[in-house]
């Protein structure tokens, strides 16, 4: 009923305000909350916000793996589902930004930046072999090939031993 609703709300936002600050969480009666966001950094926040400028090096920068790593709610499965969809689009959005500052490198002429890129895109993307198939092109125009066969061997084994699999036909040939 709304006495509860209301005293669980009040519960809520005092404890919310012991953890964040007084300062970062405003309301106005119980019918307006909102955060200061001059006064409260979050890092999933500020990478969305370098996703949307372009700013792909902070993106990288930003990402520092699996969202909520090692955490399994089984009790709650439609959590686990979104979970499991915003882990892949967070890693897709930071592969596809490596991928970006590794094509802008190319076009400049710099393979050795664009590697590093591929090796970043190629490392977030773990099983996406075309992140692979990329490097391994990009580091055989520069003469690595001995490096392009490690990258290979190590994704390789990694499929192996993970998922029971080996990599793709295409990769495979090009390897």
């Amino acid at each position: 009923d709304q006495d509860h609703a209301a005293n669980a709300l009040s519960q809520a936002l005092r404890f919310l305000r012991h953890a964040v600050g007084e300062e970062v969480l405003n309301s106005r009666g119980m019918d307006e909350v909102w955060i200061d966001e001059a006064k409260l950094w979050c890092d999933a926040v500020a990478f969305e916000g370098a996703v949307e400028r372009g700013d792909f090096a902070e993106t990288l920068a930003l990402y520092r793996g699996e969202l909520l790593a090692g955490l399994h709610v089984p009790a709650a499965p439609e959590f686990e589902r979104w979970l499991e969809v915003e882990r892949a689009r967070l890693r897709g959005r930071t592969g596809e930004a490596a991928a970006t500052l590794a094509d802008a490198a190319e076009t400049a002429g710099d393979l050795q930046q664009a590697a590093h890129w591929l090796r970043k895109a190629a490392d977030i993307g773990s099983y996406d072999e075309v992140f692979l198939r990329r490097l391994l092109t990009v580091l055989d125009r520069v003469g690595e090939r001995a490096a392009a066969l490690r990258a290979y061997q190590d994704f390789a084994q990694r499929v192996a031993q993970e998922l029971d699999a080996e990599p793709a036909p295409e990769t495979r040939a090009l390897a």
